[in-house]
């Protein structure tokens, strides 16, 4: 089995269409190197999500505004310790 999907394999690989025109060839090539830009751009466009869907994944919350209120509180209060302390000295 292995033997005849290799042989297959080399035949598809190996099967060559001689193209004598300088056009064609130039053709051929131009499509060969566009080819992948245009996929690859349309690929990309299609896996960029929405606008309004990030928004949404990113709106904040009332639990993470108590949470962010609570830490900041906690940082007011180091600094104002911080800034006791060294007026102090």
């Amino acid at each position: 089995m292995f033997a005849r999907l290799e042989k297959l394999k080399h035949q598809i690989h190996s099967f060559r269409i001689p193209i004598k025109d300088q056009r064609t060839l130039n053709l051929v090539k131009m499509i060969y190197f566009v080819t992948p830009i245009i996929i690859g751009s349309a690929v990309m466009q299609y896996v960029i999500p929405e606008p309004d869907e990030l928004k949404s994944r990113f709106k904040s919350n009332e639990y993470a505004e108590a949470v962010t209120a609570h830490q900041r509180e906690g940082l007011r209060e180091v600094l104002d310790r911080a800034k006791s302390g060294s007026s102090s000295s």
